[in-house]
């Protein structure tokens, strides 16, 4: 995100912001300002809503955190 924030500003746009449904700060490996947030969540691994994990849980109508066993 970083990478193309940065691309992006090289064509001068009037104004330039990220906007993102789920801020996951788990891994993140290089801080990007994000002007736009739904939600955020610390840690663990997010299924539903087109997220899967597996092939599976991807059509969840809503996002949950998969527990470990």
């Amino acid at each position: 995100m970083a990478i193309l924030k940065q691309h992006l500003a090289t064509h001068q746009p009037r104004s330039l912001k990220i906007c993102c449904l789920i801020d996951k700060q788990e891994r993140r490996e290089v801080d990007v300002p994000l002007d736009y947030v739904g939600f955020v969540v610390e840690q663990g691994f997010l299924v539903g809503y087109g997220l899967d994990c597996g092939e599976q849980s991807r059509t969840l109508p809503e996002i949950f955190v998969l527990e470990k066993d």
